[in-house]
């Protein structure tokens, strides 16, 4: 019987043919890059560093990633694990990807991450339902909370509240793929904004004031409003001293008493706490404002009270998008290997 001999060479490729059903292949997955967050279905999101050769597009680009075991690596942008157990559920990770969805819906949205109670309504509603993810979105816009963020903005930068046509046209802004913060950064440098931001350094900075009781109410709308009054504003106490024995004081207790106060408030309220003031905050502040203290001081008071850290931890805590495995290619085949991600 004649022997068989085979060479060293043969016998290495033999091994590795022999082994290579235990090795475990990468399998090819479609995502979805929406600026700076790839979405990868049934498996979940991570956000990956813009720089010069990645800028981020506002419009969702279609991008191909690998999947291995339980990481998901996708070339140039990053490398992420998700949770899967030892069957590989993939209920869990249908259910991850959703949350990651919503969540990411509310930053782009409303600013904000979803609370934990905001996950799972809406979840409910998505599985019990079938609500797609641009009936969340626009859900989210139809909301009071995204008209009083609009409106908030409105009142910070321009010194009026939103009008309906321009409230629509920012919903559409919003479906179209843009952000709060977009919005916010559009209505700050408006042409209008700087209009009157012109206005009032003008009356202020340029010394126009025709007299030192217009410069005395410019300092208290600094002091009650934490802005400068507007031309009209001084035209309308103007008046009032003319025609009547309208003081000072009494001008300021009417202007901590206004709406202008209340929106100013809600404004720092929405900025650290969430939410708009209650009742029993609202005449707090008011009450101090009145005796002496100033806008700037409730705001430094509201920013480090407890709630505002409650509410800063639980934004840090509900942060859906940490979980990136690695940052460039070489991380995402290192975590492949030697599953050590970092």
């Amino acid at each position: 019987m004649k022997t068989l001999t085979l060479s060293t060479a043969t016998l290495l490729l033999l091994s590795l043919t022999s082994i290579a059903p235990a090795m475990a292949q990468s399998e090819t997955i479609n995502c979805v890059r929406t600026r700076d967050v790839i979405n990868c279905s049934d498996y979940g999101s991570f956000r990956y560093q813009v720089n010069n050769n990645h800028r981020y597009n506002s419009r969702p680009t279609e991008i191909s990633c690998l999947r291995n075991n339980n990481v998901i690596n996708c070339p140039n942008y990053g490398s992420f694990r998700y949770q899967a157990n030892n069957n590989n559920n993939r209920r869990s990770n249908i259910r991850y990807n959703r949350e990651s969805e919503i969540n990411n819906l509310f930053l782009q949205v409303l600013g904000r991450n979803a609370t934990s109670n905001e996950i799972r309504d809406f979840t409910q509603t998505m599985n019990s339902q079938g609500w797609s993810s641009i009936q969340v979105r626009e859900n989210l816009i139809n909301s009071e909370e995204f008209y009083q963020s609009i409106n908030n903005f409105y009142r910070e930068y321009l010194g009026r509240n939103l009008d309906n046509t321009s409230l629509v046209s920012y919903r559409n802004l919003i479906v179209n793929g843009q952000s709060l913060a977009d919005i916010k950064n559009e209505i700050s440098n408006s042409t209008e904004a700087r209009n009157r931001n012109y206005n009032n350094r003008d009356n202020y900075n340029q010394g126009s004031y025709n007299s030192e009781h217009q410069r005395q109410f410019n300092d208290m709308y600094i002091q009650v409003l934490g802005r400068n009054s507007s031309a009209s504003e001084l035209r309308n106490y103007d008046q009032f001293i003319n025609n009547s024995n309208y003081s000072l004081a009494q001008a300021r207790r009417d202007l901590v008493n206004s709406q202008d106060f209340k929106q100013a408030l809600d404004v720092v309220y929405q900025e650290y706490l969430g939410r708009n003031a209650d009742s029993e905050g609202l005449q707090g502040y008011r009450n101090a404002v009145i005796a002496g203290s100033t806008f700037e001081n409730v705001r430094n008071e509201i920013a480090n009270s407890p709630e505002a850290n409650r509410y800063n931890n639980n934004r840090n805590n509900d942060d859906y998008y940490n979980r990136s495995g690695g940052n460039s290619l070489i991380q995402g085949i290192l975590c492949n290997i030697t599953e050590i991600c970092f």
